[in-house]
């Protein structure tokens, strides 16, 4: 009995230190979501944008340190680049964050806060032989374990406590 109680602590206390770790970890870093719109809303996140010398699929988000970050916009076909937009998402004092030069496709971002950074495009697109529409593009592969840590480690403590309830129930009978 006393060997499952230990089993039980060191459960408990591994899975809320993993929590810790992920959420505090994710304190320290702003978060940066992409997107594209076309300057009439008819249409949204066509083509990508390279950050950091990574391109991205849209719509993503990602964490990234306080900094300057070079960004191109690379329309899809038939698209071109208007300016870029920043939206700040936290409201923790004023902001900071801005667009180097807001009319080049290709110039820098400062980030000091939690953005969507957007671009706006112009343009109808080009059609294919057929006559529909083509959109292009390139899809990467973006790493979102980190985002779900907190969730698995959650499910774990749920474990671990149904676990235990289930071992004090045993002993009563």
């Amino acid at each position: 009995m006393r060997f499952e109680r230990h089993i039980i602590v060191f459960a408990i206390v591994s899975v809320l230190i993993f929590s810790y770790i992920s959420v505090s970890k994710a304190q320290y870093e702003p978060t940066v979501s992409l997107e594209s719109r076309h300057e009439s809303g008819a249409t949204s996140n066509l083509g990508t944008i390279t950050f950091d010398s990574i391109g991205y699929a849209l719509p993503t988000s990602f964490q990234t340190p306080y900094f300057n970050h070079p960004i191109t916009y690379n329309p899809a076909p038939g698209y071109s680049f208007v300016r870029w937009e920043v939206v700040i998402t936290d409201d923790d004092g004023p902001p900071g964050s801005y667009v180097g030069d807001p009319n080049a496709q290709t110039t820098y971002v400062h980030v000091d806060s939690s953005i969507i950074l957007r671009a706006i495009y112009s343009g109808e697109g080009s059609r294919t032989p057929s006559g529909q529409r083509y959109v292009g593009g390139e899809v990467f592969s973006a790493n979102k374990l980190a985002v779900l840590s907190p969730y698995v480690a959650l499910i774990g403590l749920a474990g671990v406590v149904a676990s235990a309830a289930v071992l004090v129930k045993r002993r009563k009978l």
